[in-house]
């Protein structure tokens, strides 16, 4: 933290150049977008996308390589890596999602809407479109005839968060609660990567989809 304040530290944004999707929408199962906005103001979670992951592990390589050039042939041979265990996650991913029997999902918050761009999965509904925002009633009554319509059998909370509303849904509708963790946690042997990580929101993903 104290290295946080000099002057000459060099900061970089993983994130820069790539598609950021500026506005939540939720999608009828089928329906695709036109191309996302660039820059500016947008949703966050990128990384939750390997495909953009493995664009930024490419950044962070040439921000290190600029920084210490000395070391280039150590970050290149951990950036290729890193990438073949990417390209891995990536395509076991979507040989799992192409098994799905449900694609429309409803989430705790559009962490998810990167992911499911790139494997071809419906967000039919947030229960918090933006942090600390709950729904409406007339918003909660949509998310409920939306897990009804397409027949989800899972509402996807976050451990970071209160699942109360998502414990309401899931009542109204006979779904359960399962939990998806966008941010992992070092304390679990399951969640304490960035690979184990998305291998664990697969593995939940599959019994709510699947």
């Amino acid at each position: 933290m104290r290295a946080a304040g000099q002057p000459d530290l060099k900061r970089v944004v993983l994130a820069e150049g790539l598609p950021l999707i500026r506005e939540t929408h939720h999608h009828e199962p089928g329906e695709t977008d036109g191309a996302p906005g660039m820059g500016g103001i947008g949703n966050p979670h990128l990384w939750l996308d390997p495909v953009l992951a493995g664009r930024m592990a490419a950044r962070l390589t040439e921000a290190l390589v600029e920084i210490d050039p000395d070391g280039v042939a150590y970050y290149r041979q951990r950036e290729a890596a890193y990438q073949a265990e990417l390209k891995r996650l990536d395509a076991e991913i979507a040989a799992a999602v192409g098994r799905f029997r449900t694609r429309a999902y409803v989430s705790f918050h559009p962490a998810w809407t990167y992911f499911g761009r790139r494997y071809g999965l419906a967000e039919a509904g947030v229960i918090e479109a933006a942090a600390g925002r709950e729904p409406t009633p007339a918003q909660l009554e949509a998310i409920v005839r939306s897990v009804k319509k397409y027949a989800i059998r899972a509402v996807f909370a976050e451990p970071q968060f209160s699942p109360r509303i998502a414990e309401a849904v899931a009542e109204n509708t006979g779904a359960r609660v399962l939990f998806l963790d966008p941010l992992g946690n070092p304390e679990d042997p399951e969640r304490d990567t960035y690979l184990e990580l998305m291998r664990y929101n697969l593995k939940v993903m599959k019994t709510g989809l699947e």
